[in-house]
């Protein structure tokens, strides 16, 4: 009797490389293992790439296969069948396309010349984890990091070439826009996200800060200061980060060891270095008896703000209507951290086109700076107020996360969002064909729909639907900032924004 062949099987910590040879005296397949076939062309390994995976609901990936004879040499003319272990999670066609089709975990088996091999793939849902609205435009971040951005894309903030233009009925000409969202360029995968007025920056897995948009001021951090990238700009030096905030333009970062370093336009002070210089370059914000210790950074316009560890709050740059939160307003630049008054301990801080605001443990909202339109939230609208008052008239429960948009504000309650200040473009979201006038107490943001989170932009704001199952947005829609590939609407109720999500 003829001595057995056994299987000779090359299988990885969780199988996702099999090297297979079959029982028998041979393949089907011509040119396997067994064949009379010429040496040269006998099939000794085979295998694919990608041998890990994760993909998303809805992507699709190529399968690519690697035939060798027992030299290393590429064997062709092999015909490989390919098989999805769970074609419910992940399915693959003839030619090796995989599709995802829903959560959960699949292994991807090819075949040819009596030899196996194999992939393990993952499949997520496609769901939203990071949102950031800014003026006219915002960009969001799927899971595995993956970012988008819409709306106005005059100076690149986008992050890729903007694929339609918009009528700009103020100055009656035409703007680049994507009205619903568009894949950023470059590939990248980030953690964190901030959209200031004309530049974006966000950060990778390792801390490193990339910008995009405009650079006229050196906003992007590269070392140069003009022109403009579409394309995520890496920032120099050596610093890791691990938060970020852009205001109209500047850009501050936090940095491993509780630092914050600013970079960009400094012309009221903004990068608080003690000088009025801009740089294109990280530099740190510190004075006499300021320095480390910082554990959030936030930019508004021309101000930035910060917290220390235990909640004290520092801001630094214009306070032309009290947005630093020292008890005065001025024309005067000041350019390092000062303290705001008021006693008050913040466990986060935000800060919008001319003020400020603070959350506390307590769940309790604090504003300073602009309140013409009432956006401080304290039940007046007139003068600046130049130190924290409280917001009145919100939700019994409190605030657990708060944004302050260019001249108005938002926070979120439970699952409900909250707005007050300027109305004029409908950003409250007092309801449909609800705009104009200011809304001086927090009014609940009208529709059925839940939100985890809340970004205020210069007049349109954006959330997170529970779960991240997608993103609603409402106010001005006038370069395509609510993302449902409309334009030049306004909208008092929120509207999910389109694709990728949906």
């Amino acid at each position: 009797m003829a001595s057995r062949r056994m299987a000779v099987c090359l299988i990885g910590l969780v199988s996702l490389l099999v090297a297979c040879k079959e029982n028998g005296t041979g393949p089907t397949a011509p040119c396997g293992f067994g064949s009379s076939c010429a040496g040269n062309q006998q099939l000794a390994n085979l295998s694919l790439s990608p041998l890990f995976d994760t993909l998303l609901v809805g992507d699709k990936a190529q399968i690519v296969f690697s035939a060798t004879n027992s030299s290393g040499a590429a064997v062709s003319g092999i015909t490989v069948t390919y098989k999805s272990s769970d074609t419910a999670v992940a399915k693959v066609d003839t030619a090796g396309l995989v599709t995802a089709v829903s959560a959960g975990a699949s292994t991807i088996t090819i075949a040819a010349g009596g030899l196996k091999a194999s992939s393990h793939l993952t499949v997520l849902t496609r769901s939203l984890v990071l949102l950031s609205s800014a003026a006219d435009y915002s960009c969001m971040v799927l899971t595995l990091g993956r970012g988008y951005c819409w709306g106005q894309d005059g100076t690149g903030q986008l992050a890729a070439s903007a694929p339609t233009t918009c009528f700009d009925s103020a100055s009656a000409s035409l703007s680049p826009c994507a009205t619903s969202p568009i894949a950023m360029s470059g590939g990248f995968r980030f953690v964190a996200l901030s959209a200031g007025g004309v530049v974006a920056c966000a950060l990778t897995t390792s801390g490193v800060a990339y910008c995009w948009g405009d650079n006229t001021f050196g906003e992007l951090g590269n070392g140069v200061g003009s022109g403009a990238a579409s394309t995520p700009t890496k920032v120099s030096g050596a610093l890791t980060f691990t938060g970020l905030a852009a205001g109209a333009q500047h850009v501050c970062g936090l940095a491993t060891g509780s630092r914050v370093f600013c970079w960009g336009s400094d012309s009221f002070g903004q990068l608080g270095d003690t000088g009025i210089v801009n740089s294109t370059t990280p530099i740190p914000a510190e004075s006499a008896g300021v320095v480390a210790s910082f554990t959030s950074v936030t930019a508004g316009a021309a101000h930035t703000c910060a917290l220390k560890a235990g909640g004290v709050a520092y801001c630094w740059g214009a306070n032309v209507t009290g947005q630093l939160g020292i008890g005065t307003v001025d024309a005067n630049e000041h350019s390092s951290p000062v303290q705001v008054l008021g006693g008050h301990t913040f466990t986060a801080l935000t800060g919008g086109g001319t003020h400020t605001c603070g959350l506390t443990s307590a769940g309790a909202a604090y504003c300073w700076g602009d309140n013409s339109a009432g956006e401080t939230g304290n039940g007046s609208a007139g003068g600046p107020q130049p130190t924290p008052v409280l917001v009145v008239g919100g939700p019994s429960a409190g605030f657990k996360e708060l944004s302050a948009g260019d001249d108005f504000t938002c926070g979120l309650s439970g699952s409900a969002v909250y707005c007050w200040g300027s109305n004029a473009d409908g950003q409250i979201g007092a309801g449909a064909g609800v705009t104009g006038g200011n809304i001086l107490v927090p009014s609940k943001v009208s529709g059925s729909l839940t939100f985890s989170y809340v970004s205020a932009g210069k007049r349109h704001a954006c959330a997170i639907i529970t779960a991240g199952a997608g993103a609603a947005c409402w106010g001005s829609n006038l370069f395509g900032a609510l993302g449902n590939s409309l334009q030049a609407a306004v909208s008092g109720v929120p509207v999910v924004v389109g694709t990728p999500l949906i």
